[in-house]
């Protein structure tokens, strides 16, 4: 099974493709996760962070919270997690921080993190200054970090 690291932007994403008319990249993704075809990570330090967003994008306004809440849960269910412990060691030993450099989040580098301790083929992410932060940095490694139009492009899964 395919690992993969999902950024909560993607997972955000995700919530607002629930009545897409154009079948999007990011749904494409929601559904190989649901039928269990990607073996996906994300790190429970943005749960809180997600659901705040989330609840309050206008996007979002017109959905009924139990749907919202069940599909977000959905997600959920289907990702694992890892723990903090073994997050915080990897942080010390990869010693890798492009904030100032590419003006990225500091979360962000916990994507990273997330790829090496899990050893993940991809980190998905609609974030361009992390994608170029990782993949410059990175060249070599075994996870690549893409948007989710390229990771369907490339796995070509549907």
């Amino acid at each position: 099974m395919l690992r993969i690291v999902i950024d909560t932007n993607v997972i955000l994403a995700m919530l607002y493709s629930h009545k897409s008319i154009n079948i999007s990249p990011s749904r494409k993704i929601y559904d190989l996760l649901v039928s269990d075809q990607l073996d996906a990570y994300w790190c429970d330090i943005f749960s809180g962070e997600t659901i705040r967003i989330a609840s309050t994008d206008p996007k979002l306004s017109k959905v009924k919270p139990p749907y919202f809440n069940s599909r977000f849960e959905e997600i959920l269910n289907h990702m694992n997690d890892v723990k903090m412990d073994d997050i915080n060691k990897v942080k010390l030993s990869l010693n890798w921080d492009p904030r100032d450099r590419y003006k990225i989040n500091e979360n962000d580098i916990y994507l990273a993190i997330l790829a090496a301790i899990t050893k993940s083929k991809y980190i998905i992410t609609n974030d361009k200054k992390f994608i170029d932060a990782f993949n410059n940095t990175f060249e070599n490694s075994t996870a690549l970090a893409c948007n989710p139009h390229k990771f369907i492009s490339i796995e070509n899964f549907l």
